[in-house]
């Protein structure tokens, strides 16, 4: 049996410490992403603590893999701005769920904010590839696993 992961990951919340008048009318959505996997983005809140309770799987984790939270704003005068991001590393790949919540840090390190999240990380086991022999009287299966 082959040894893979898979990682879910419940977006809870964010409180953000941003100035109201820089971002009167916050709009705010949140980006993850894991190793070279397809982002995954939550739905659009409004103001500086967003809820969202969604919930996003990830079925195929490395070791070592890491996921990058991004919080965006978006205003009806400007295009998608980076709030701040974290990034959260898996050193040893067991399984676990936790309850974390992350610093937020913007491009230039500042601290802005925190994201409030639920990582469940469990083991799957996968049948290693089936011995498969062609033939000229069709396909057979050795058995070995």
């Amino acid at each position: 049996m082959k040894k893979q992961y898979e990682l879910t990951v419940r977006v809870i919340e964010a409180s953000l410490y941003v100035s109201k008048t820089k971002f009167f009318q916050m709009s705010v959505h949140v980006k993850l992403r894991m190793d070279a996997q397809d982002d995954k983005k939550t739905t659009t809140q409004s103001g500086q603590n967003p809820k969202w309770d969604e919930t996003f799987v990830f079925p195929n984790i490395q070791k070592k893999s890491s996921i990058e939270f991004s919080v965006y704003h978006k205003s009806l005068f400007s295009s998608e701005e980076l709030i701040g991001n974290a990034i959260f590393v898996f050193q040893d790949l067991y399984s676990y769920n936790l309850k974390k919540h992350v610093t937020l840090h913007d491009p230039d390190n500042k601290e802005v904010g925190g994201l409030s999240i639920i990582i469940n990380l469990k083991s799957k086991q996968v049948p290693a590839s089936a011995n498969i022999k062609v033939n000229s009287g069709g396909i057979e299966n050795s058995g070995k696993q």
